[in-house]
């Protein structure tokens, strides 16, 4: 019985694993697997037996989260809020506006209007119109011209009338200049944008166009001086040499301002980026040709130089003696040599400074060559003075 009983779970025994085995097969997954493929099972927590899910798993769409308002009383009071305009119609609103101050601003600059100018144009720049602040000669004029009486036949009336500007004006309009200078300086990392070395040079021209305007003013008040009593004015000598004395005078004047201008532009190009800016190179060099020209136009006559009166002329006229026309006669060669002197090494440099212009792209439009014919005077000159001298 015993031998029966063991045959028999022996028997048994075989047929039952292999049964259960066949059920733990798990159906349509593969019989081995790799350890990678094991270790996604693992890592996405399912069984060996399941089959993977489809699509791009284990990635799926990130699920959008709605913000949770708390405080619904809020958003009601967002609700009620206008709307605002469309962006359309403010850009509208805004180019009639610009449009109704730059007329206002156009009219006022031809009728010389400088006062209503200046408000308008102060209008334009509190609204913050994009391109307004570039226009910075536009303020300068107003500035410069503001205080000078009103001329109701236009701007062309007033360029020709007297006081077309007064000395406050031009101080006002130096003050602006020097402010937009310190607010914009230059940058290298942007040297495109405006900054200060675009308005060094408008302050300058407009030093320049001061100083000339201021003399030429003075010299056509002494023209008129002297036409406006027809009794009392005679074309002697010494009316002639009173005359010409004060318009020296007046070029005197603007020499001095003439060197003031060049000493700021010398300081300026001694450093960097000034060094480099092709306009100021170019109105250094015209400066210089300016301060040669005034150093000779500015020297007073002598009481012996009268007219186109030549030297014998000169040592003969009466009332003085010899030793004395002599002696005035001498200063004033001496003078003016000293002044062709002076001259000629103003066009020197300007020579220089309108060739590094040149050099870096401006179109410099002095004649270069004419240079050579202006220093060929200058020595002519000094070499007459220097014969008369030995006279």
């Amino acid at each position: 019985m015993v031998e029966e009983k063991e045959r028999i779970d022996h028997v048994d025994g075989p047929d039952t694993k292999s049964a259960d085995t066949k059920q733990s097969v798990p159906v349509g997954s593969p019989l081995t697997l790799t350890p990678n493929e094991t270790h996604q099972y693992q890592v996405a927590g399912l069984p060996p037996d399941q089959e993977l899910p489809g699509g791009h798993f284990p990635h799926g769409p990130a699920k959008k989260i709605k913000p949770k308002i708390k405080n619904k009383s809020k958003t009601k009071k967002v609700k009620n809020v206008a709307k605002p305009a469309p962006r359309a119609l403010t850009n509208g609103l805004a180019r009639q506006h610009l449009a109704a101050l730059t007329q206002v601003l156009d009219r006022c600059l031809v009728d010389g209007d400088y006062h209503r100018a200046g408000r308008a144009w102060g209008l334009l720049l509190r609204e913050n119109f994009k391109g307004c602040r570039t226009g910075s000669q536009i303020g300068a004029q107003i500035l410069l011209r503001r205080g000078a009486k009103h001329h109701p036949g236009g701007a062309n009336e007033a360029a020709h009338s007297p006081a077309t500007f007064t000395i406050k004006g031009f101080a006002e309009a130096k003050v602006y200049y020097e402010k937009l200078i310190l607010a914009h300086p230059y940058s290298k990392s942007a040297p495109h944008l405006l900054s200060a070395l675009h308005f060094y040079p408008a302050m300058f021209e407009h030093w320049i166009v001061f100083a000339q305007e201021d003399s030429s003013l003075e010299r056509k008040k002494i023209e008129n001086d002297e036409m406006s009593d027809e009794e009392d004015y005679d074309f002697d000598d010494q009316a002639l040499h009173k005359k010409q004395t004060r318009i020296s005078a007046v070029r005197a004047q603007e020499l001095e301002q003439a060197r003031q201008i060049a000493i700021r532009i010398d300081g300026l190009l001694g450093k960097s980026p000034y060094s480099d800016s092709a306009r100021l190179l170019e109105m250094r060099g015209m400066v210089s040709l300016w301060i040669g020209d005034l150093l000779m136009s500015s020297l007073a006559p002598t009481p012996f130089q009268q007219g186109e009166q030549t030297t014998d002329a000169i040592l003969t006229d009466g009332g003085y003696s010899s030793y004395e026309r002599q002696l005035a006669h001498s200063l004033t060669m001496e003078k003016r040599r000293q002044a062709g002197e002076q001259r000629l090494l103003e066009i020197g440099k300007a020579r220089e400074f309108l060739e590094q212009a040149k050099q870096r792209g401006i179109r410099v439009e002095y004649d270069l060559d004419g240079l050579e014919d202006s220093s060929s005077d200058s020595k002519n000159m000094i070499h007459e003075t220097d014969i008369s001298l030995n006279v």
